[in-house]
């Protein structure tokens, strides 16, 4: 008996979980990127102290250094795009075609409003137009739209696969697909979390003056910044991992054998 891909034409789906892994890592490697310039200035005040000195390209260059890492990033979301497009290729009678249709719609949204941040923040670098402090804010908006989408076509995707699981059939596509919602309902906790503390700390910082983190030594304050940092390459090594392992049992489920029924 030969797999799924030479007998039931599933090929594009495996080809589209092959792109989605590849823009995961791209992506991963952006975030962190990100991640550690934020960290720079909190670990460099905890372990070195005073006194503090920004880097010299910081003060030559600006928000344009933030251009190549949201280009990396509009690279693993066109890949990311491409792949969910693949995979809404699927034979009939699955019934998911529709629901990966649509995460591959938001998919493709997402890198657009990606590559509109990479626009904004080059007119911030270049000062042209209107202020530098405008086009930076509406890159952040563009961003955390593209975020938006990119959650929602995420959610969307996950009954998709699951339907696919049922009709190759897969256990372990369908034990994966388990994980993985496992996994977004526990980041999303931590971060609401996350979240909740530091609106906290912020506006009793600003209705009780010496009160939240503004009353810490400069000393803890940056180790709680440099925490806080900390959390977002973890929690998105996890996350990424837990969809990566999804996608190769969905290339698996596809190159094997399909299983037996009772």
């Amino acid at each position: 008996m030969v797999g799924h891909v030479e007998s039931s034409g599933w090929r594009p789906f495996a080809a589209g979980c092959r792109a989605i892994q590849v823009g995961l890592l791209i992506e991963l490697i952006a975030v962190y990127c990100v991640l550690t310039s934020l960290g720079y200035v909190p670990a460099q005040r905890l372990f070195l102290g005073p006194p503090f000195s920004r880097p010299a390209v910081v003060d030559t260059y600006g928000f344009q250094l933030l251009i190549p890492v949201t280009l990396l990033l509009v690279v693993g979301a066109f890949a990311t795009a491409y792949g969910r497009w693949r995979m809404s290729d699927l034979p009939n009678g699955t019934g998911a075609r529709v629901v990966l249709t649509v995460a591959a719609v938001l998919a493709t949204a997402r890198a657009v409003v990606l590559m509109s941040c990479v626009v904004f923040l080059a007119m911030a670098g270049h000062g042209r137009g209107v202020g530098a402090e405008v086009l930076v804010f509406g890159a952040a908006i563009a961003y955390g739209c593209g975020l938006l989408a990119g959650t929602v076509a995420e959610l969307s995707a996950l009954p998709g696969v699951a339907l696919v699981a049922g009709a190759l059939p897969s256990r372990r596509l369908r034990i994966a697909t388990g994980r993985l919602t496992v996994a977004v309902l526990l980041i999303a906790v931590v971060w609401l979390a996350v979240l909740a503390a530091g609106t906290t700390m912020y506006f009793s910082s600003r209705l009780t003056p010496g009160a939240g983190i503004a009353g810490l030594s400069p000393s803890w304050r940056s180790a709680v910044q440099l925490i806080a940092l900390l959390l977002g390459p973890i929690l998105t090594a996890t996350y990424t991992w837990v969809q990566y392992r999804l996608y190769s049992a969905a290339r698996s489920a596809v190159h094997t054998d399909p299983e037996p029924t009772d």
